[in-house]
């Protein structure tokens, strides 16, 4: 049995060095990535920051790769999360879903929330991503993804290319070297790590934004549906409640200035002014432990589109306050 571990973990460091011989896959060259590095300062300018996904995912591309970069995911390993949540991922996913058995599974089996790579042989090793034909962007957009991660070149009428940090050269020289010079520019952390490809999604919408309308359906079924034929515009104007869920609010839906004042994963302050009062999204899930205070008075939580949060605010200049507690947080009362 020693042998058998013995040997198995020769082929596994084989592996692991000829990834760093030849393109760079190491621990520093994933966790300090230059290109990452400077996507991570990006996202994080304004008060709330910006969404971001990898496409393509894989188990050598996974989307924690993101997070020592305090680059904030939509996608990635979830435990807890509700049905609903995982269903309408599916339908964010389902081009590259469609006809792919194996991964289907992978999928069905729970808590895998990625831009997966297909499976099958004929395309899993594509020279460029089909973005728009394997996920929706509208709903990307609408979950106020900002930002898109592949180690593949991606092919999109709507993605913008964002300039590479490192340069072809500066790879091209890193991988003319001998492996012993390779060895010492490990120690002076002079790899370069693999390519990344960035992108930004300009159609993405605010993480935070006031709807114009409020539509109610009668059931979870029907919303769904709904999202797979609105357009993004429609979406964004209108959001869509089931009446299965809770009594519907009668909203007034007048315009709403939105400040951000701080934020947290579990925490978001705003300020808001409107005339009339309004309809406020904010994309977290809506999930039990989430609460909402306008001006320091409780205000119910609804579920907007079947899986995010939806206020309403009164007339007038008003303080906004999101806190999510867990009910089985240590010590609580």
């Amino acid at each position: 049995l020693m042998g058998m571990c013995f040997q198995v973990s020769l082929v596994q460091k084989s592996d692991h060095w000829e990834g760093m011989r030849t393109a760079g896959h190491n621990w520093r060259a994933v966790f300090g990535n230059r290109e990452l590095q400077a996507l991570g300062t990006r996202v994080n300018q304004t008060v709330i920051p910006s969404r971001a996904v990898m496409a393509g995912a894989h188990h050598e591309l996974h989307p924690m790769f993101l997070l020592p970069y305090e680059i904030e995911t939509l996608d990635g390993y979830a435990v807890l999360y509700p049905d609903r949540w995982q269903q309408l991922w599916g339908d964010m996913v389902a081009g590259v879903l469609e006809g792919d058995q194996e991964l289907q599974g992978h999928f069905n089996w729970g808590s895998r929330m990625y831009l997966y790579h297909s499976r099958q042989s004929w395309m899993s090793r594509v020279r460029t991503l089909p973005f728009d034909d394997w996920y929706d962007s509208r709903l990307l957009s609408l979950s106020g993804v900002q930002y898109i991660v592949s180690g593949t070149a991606v092919e999109s009428k709507e993605l913008l290319a964002i300039e590479p940090s490192i340069s072809k050269q500066e790879r091209l020289e890193w991988l003319w070297r001998n492996p012993l010079e390779k060895i010492t520019g490990y120690l002076k952390h002079e790899n370069p790590g693999g390519h990344f490809y960035l992108y930004e999604n300009p159609n993405s919408l605010p993480r935070v934004f006031c709807a114009k309308a409020v539509e109610t359906l009668p059931a979870w079924s029907d919303l769904r549906e709904q999202m797979q034929h609105r357009t993004l515009a429609q979406l964004a104007h209108t959001a869509l409640l089931a009446e299965e869920d809770h009594d519907v609010p009668a909203v007034t839906c007048g315009e709403i200035t939105v400040s951000p004042e701080a934020y947290a994963p579990d925490h978001l302050e705003l300020s808001v002014v409107t005339e009339e009062g309004g309809a406020l999204v904010h994309t977290s899930l809506w999930y039990p432990g989430w609460t909402c205070r306008v001006d320091g008075e409780p205000v119910p939580i609804y579920r907007a589109y079947g899986v995010f949060q939806l206020v309403c605010v009164p007339p007038g200049a008003q303080r906004v306050v999101f806190h999510y507690e867990p009910s089985y947080r240590w010590g609580k009362k």
